[in-house]
């Protein structure tokens, strides 16, 4: 019994499944037919929309008429417009309208030949007109020229130029010249800078009111140098600073400080003597390299044998020593002299 129920079942199962593929094959030709039939219905549509443009333009060429000269017995009288009435041609083109009021325009060569015929003229002088404006404003213009000169033995030996325009503030071009053991300070208008001095950079607005005039500005230096200080060193009293220029000789000055119970003995470049030593007055060349370095000498000092006779005099000197040596000496050492 078990064994037929599951043949029928199976049976069923193949009947349903073969009814579904049935059913899926029908529909699938049932849309197909559906779309045949839908394109069929717009190839029909767009044949008679075809069909009826083709008619409504025959109807249309039809009615044209063709520009034949009319045959008439009569003549036809020619209408002359008045001369205010006559309209402007531009070659061919669309007529110009009278009074027409056309927007300014700016012509160049390439598109002034296109213009119409009737403002050709007005923008040709319209144009040369304005290139003659422009051009006498650059020659109203006033420009003149600056020369730095640099000197040596009285003859150029370098120069640069700088163009200026008049009412027109402008620095003048940094320095570019170069002198050794020199430094630059200023520009002048005199060689020797007895003249006007201006510095170097400086805003600089009207040298000279002529279009194309020079004005020759010179360089001026100095020498780049150094300087010694002098140290009284235990001495009183002042000196000046001496300057020096680099790679030259030049004197020690005078020593003018004075130190009681001593004399002056030399100069040196330590305190204590231990450095380089300098007689007074003695030249020297090159105590450095560097520009504007200060060198510091001091005065040293030696007893002066010429008041060892007063006797008052030693002992203060003695005391003095003393005191500078750190070396502390008995009531009694005064009546041993």
């Amino acid at each position: 019994m078990n064994k037929k129920k599951k043949r029928l079942l199976i049976v069923i199962l193949i009947i349903l499944f073969l009814i579904l593929i049935f059913a899926l094959l029908f529909h699938f030709v049932l849309k197909n037919d559906n779309d045949k039939l839908a394109t069929m219905g717009n190839k029909d549509y767009f044949n008679k929309d075809e069909k009826k443009v083709k008619e409504d333009n025959n109807n249309s060429s039809n009615n044209i008429i063709e520009n034949h000269p009319i045959e008439s017995e009569t003549p036809i009288e020619e209408f002359i417009p008045e001369e205010d009435d006559k309209p402007v041609t531009n070659d061919n083109k669309a007529p110009v309208i009278k009074n027409e009021v056309k927007p300014k325009q700016t012509y160049t060569n390439s598109n002034l030949n296109n213009n119409v015929d009737v403002n050709k003229n007005n923008t040709t002088s319209s144009s040369s007109s304005t290139d003659n404006s422009s051009s006498k404003e650059e020659d109203s213009v006033i420009k003149y020229y600056v020369v730095f000169n640099d000197i040596e033995n009285g003859k150029v030996v370098d120069s640069y130029t700088q163009q200026f325009t008049y009412d027109v503030s402008t620095k003048l071009v940094l320095n570019s010249f170069e002198k050794e053991n020199y430094s630059f300070v200023s520009w002048n208008t005199k060689e020797d800078g007895s003249g006007t001095t201006y510095f170097n950079n400086q805003s600089v607005l009207n040298l000279t009111s002529k279009n194309d005039d020079i004005i020759n500005l010179y360089a001026q230096w100095k020498k780049n140098t150094y300087y010694v200080l002098f140290d009284a060193n235990g001495g009183i009293g002042s000196m000046n600073e001496l300057e020096i220029p680099l790679n030259e000789t030049m004197n020690l000055t005078s020593n003018s400080f004075t130190n009681s119970g001593y004399k002056f003995n030399s100069w040196n470049t330590k305190e204590d003597g231990s450095g380089i030593s300098y007689s007074e007055n003695q030249e020297v060349t090159s105590l450095t390299y560097v520009a504007g370095k200060k060198i510091t000498l001091y005065a040293q000092w030696v007893l002066d044998s010429a008041e060892i006779i007063d006797g008052k005099s030693l002992n203060s000197k003695i005391k003095k020593l003393a005191n500078d040596t750190d070396t502390s000496f008995s009531s009694g050492a005064d009546n041993n002299y």
